[in-house]
């Protein structure tokens, strides 16, 4: 089975660069026989080429939903056949409905794709240096991917 850690974000922007840093660590951690690592800086229909051929992908990227605190980790696991996005432009779409997308045009999709939303401080300044809350949250949300995505 062909497992992809997908890392998303920017590493100058402050606590967007978590999503990079959290993949980095649960690969080192896990590196085992099929899993892959790729970090990437882009969004919405630009994530289906870095998908195709794998067998389950877990996403992991910085949300600012403003419903929970500082570094909570929140998973939403996306299956083959679920069709739950309406679409915008090319332009406004969003990780869910590309991902939804790329399911309907019958692209070689993770059967299972789970999304690691990592609440953040501040995603909109340009900074090398993650929050003191994000930073200080790292050790738990690498804990619980490990966890919850291989025992």
């Amino acid at each position: 089975m062909k497992t992809l850690i997908l890392g998303l974000g920017n590493p100058i922007r402050g606590d967007d660069a978590i999503g990079w840093v959290a993949a980095e660590k649960v690969y080192e951690r896990v590196k085992a026989p099929g899993l892959f690592l790729d970090l990437a800086s882009v969004g919405g229909l630009y994530l289906l080429d870095l998908l195709v051929g794998y067998d389950r992908a877990l996403i992991v990227d910085a949300a600012e939903t403003g419903e929970h605190k500082t570094g909570t980790l929140f998973r939403v696991e996306i299956r083959k056949g679920d069709t739950k996005s309406s679409y915008c432009t090319m332009h406004q779409i969003d990780i869910f409905q590309a991902l939804d997308l790329g399911m309907k045009l019958k692209l070689d999709m993770p059967e299972i794709i789970n999304f690691y939303g990592i609440e953040v401080e501040n995603c909109q300044c340009y900074s090398e240096e993650l929050s003191l809350s994000v930073k200080t949250a790292i050790p738990h949300i690498v804990n619980q991917i490990c966890a919850e995505e291989f025992g």
